[in-house]
């Protein structure tokens, strides 16, 4: 940061430094786990949308293969191509990390 570098070569005086007393590791930036339970993902599964246009079952669709996934995320789903299956596998590149995935 600039203001420490104007710390360190004395230019400023430490008694200017805003962050002494707020800390970012003072406040709690874990975010909650809330995974939903096998219980209510089967509810999911399994719901009769029957009844309901199109774009309400794809929804559906689309998140319980997310899930059965191991969590691939929206964008790496809608960048899935037919190349993308391998000798039975689904393989891709996570956009967000660039990391081979196989599954």
């Amino acid at each position: 940061m600039l203001i420490n570098e104007a710390i360190d070569a004395k230019c400023d005086p430490k008694i200017s430094y805003p962050f002494d007393e707020y800390k970012i590791s003072k406040f709690d930036v874990k975010t909650k786990k809330s995974a939903i339970t096998k219980e209510d993902m089967l509810k999911v599964m399994y719901i009769d949308l029957s009844q309901e246009v199109e774009s309400v079952r794809f929804a559906r669709d689309i998140f319980v293969f997310s899930y059965l996934s191991g969590g691939i995320s929206f964008t790496d789903i809608a960048n899935l191509k037919s190349e993308n299956i391998v000798e039975g596998r689904v393989k891709y590149i996570r956009k967000k990390t660039g990391k081979e995935i196989s599954l």
